[in-house]
Parts: structure tokens; C-alpha cells; sequence
């Protein structure tokens, strides 16, 4: 019996048996860890995609606003440049 103690492979079984215990309690604290995690995502998630959306409308919005700025300032030195 002296014999299976000394090979590593049974010594690595032996030691997973005696941490059964701790394996299993890390592996169902994960999976509620998972879970409440995917749980708190799905609430932040609505919140963070409105605010996108939100800064998405200002930043268009502000584009087309500049770009109406910058046009009539062109259309307007265009108009002076042809009267002189």
C-alpha cells in the first residue's frame, strides 16, 4: 500500500477528496456571484443605453447646428467676396 502513496497521481486525488468541501462551496459561490451579477447588469443596462442614446441626440444635434453655422458663414463671405 506504500507504493500508491508514493505516486503523484494518487497524492493529487487524496488532496482533491480533502478539499471536496471547499471546491464545491467556491463553485456554488461563483455561480451566485454570476448570477447576481447578470441580475444587477440587466437593471444598469436600460440606464446606460438611454444615456447613450441621450448623448447620442445632443452630439447630433450640436453637429447639425455647427454645420448650419458653418454654412451660413460661408454663404455669407461668399456674398461679400462677389460684391466687392
Amino acid at each position: 500500500m506504500r507504493f500508491i502513496e508514493k505516486n503523484p497521481l494518487f497524492m493529487q486525488l487524496m488532496t482533491l477528496y480533502t478539499a471536496y468541501r471547499a471546491i464545491i462551496f467556491s463553485m456554488l459561490s461563483a455561480f451566485l456571484l454570476c448570477i447576481i451579477y447578470i441580475y444587477f447588469m440587466s437593471i444598469f443596462a436600460e440606464y446606460v443605453a438611454w444615456g447613450i442614446i441621450f448623448l447620442t441626440q445632443i452630439g447630433l444635434t450640436a453637429l447639425a447646428i455647427g454645420c448650419l453655422y458653418y454654412c451660413g458663414t460661408i454663404k455669407v463671405e461668399d456674398d461679400e467676396d462677389k460684391s466687392r
